[in-house]
C-alpha cells in the first residue's frame, strides 16, 4: 500500500508544480501537463505504464480538448484572434470533436465492448 500511496503523493505534487509553471508561462495547463508526461515517459528508470488507446479517448483526451476550446474561446472574447483564424481553430475543433465521437461509437460495435 505504501509504494502506491508514494506514487499518488508524487503524481499529485507533480501535478500540482506543472500547473502553476502553466499559470505562470501564460499557457494552458494540459498542454504543459502533455509536455512533462512525455518528459517523465522518457525518463530512465522510472516504470513504463501502458494504458488501452480506448482509455484514452473516452478519459483524457475529451477534458484536454475542451480546454483548448475554452482557452481559444477567451482568446477570441478579447479580440485576440482575427475572424479567418477563429473560423479555421473552430472548424479543426469540431472535426477533432467529431473523430473521437466516431472512435466511441465504432469502438461501441466491436465484439469485445458488444460481451
Amino acid at each position: 500500500m505504501e509504494p502506491i500511496l508514494t506514487a499518488a503523493t508524487a503524481v499529485l505534487a507533480i501535478t500540482a508544480l506543472v500547473n502553476w509553471i502553466a499559470r505562470s508561462i501564460n499557457l494552458p495547463s494540459p498542454i504543459v501537463l502533455v509536455v512533462a508526461g512525455a518528459i517523465l515517459a522518457l525518463a530512465p528508470g522510472l516504470p513504463r505504464i501502458a494504458l488501452p488507446p480506448d482509455l484514452v479517448l473516452l478519459v483524457f483526451l475529451p477534458p484536454l480538448i475542451q480546454v483548448e476550446r475554452d482557452h481559444v474561446n477567451g482568446s477570441l472574447r478579447s479580440g485576440r484572434i482575427n475572424d479567418e483564424i477563429r473560423r479555421r481553430i473552430e472548424r479543426e475543433l469540431d472535426l477533432r470533436e467529431e473523430a473521437i465521437r466516431r472512435s466511441i461509437e465504432s469502438a461501441g460495435n466491436t465484439p469485445a465492448a458488444r460481451a
